[in-house]
């Protein structure tokens, strides 16, 4: 991993971009090293603030932290919080070609995290969204389901 990570640092010499961050902030994961996955996953997004890959990286990480001793949750969870709402804004609007899949993810996450956070009815309206655009996916079901809304 190391020698990944230092290719990594090779291509973005060569022309940084909002890809090669994602992919050296997962690989600074892999390592162990979240702050530095957390600093290439924001730096990808100032790059490219729809890239939901990017967000939903971001989120996860943010989730994360929240366990570590030490951490100061509450501006955690608001930082969580208002990232999760403007992913929820987000999600409404149409997304590039050839990021469907990755906006799904995203809102799939995006109202798991909301339930977590205690806005079940938040969590729903994504979800029910979600289902809109794809009735037959498990995965927004199973959303539905957990936060027990599957038969709205």
């Amino acid at each position: 991993m190391e020698a990944a990570a230092r290719e990594c640092d090779r291509w973005i010499a060569l022309g940084d971009g909002s890809h090669k961050r994602f992919l050296l902030a997962k690989v600074m994961e892999r390592l162990g090293r979240f702050d530095h996955a957390e600093r290439e996953l924001r730096r990808a997004l100032e790059m490219d603030p729809e890239y939901p890959e990017a967000s939903l990286g971001l989120l996860v990480l943010l989730v994360r932290r929240l366990a570590e001793p030490g951490v100061a949750s509450t501006e955690l969870l608001q930082e969580i919080d208002r990232r999760v709402r403007a992913e929820g804004i987000a999600l409404a609007t149409d997304p590039a070609p050839g990021r469907q899949a990755g906006r799904l993810q995203l809102g799939i996450t995006t109202a798991v995290i909301l339930a977590l956070i205690g806005d079940v009815d938040g969590a729903a309206g994504i979800a029910r969204g979600l289902r809109l655009l794809e009735p037959d996916n498990p995965d927004v079901r199973e959303v539905l389901a957990a936060i027990d809304r599957g038969d709205e």
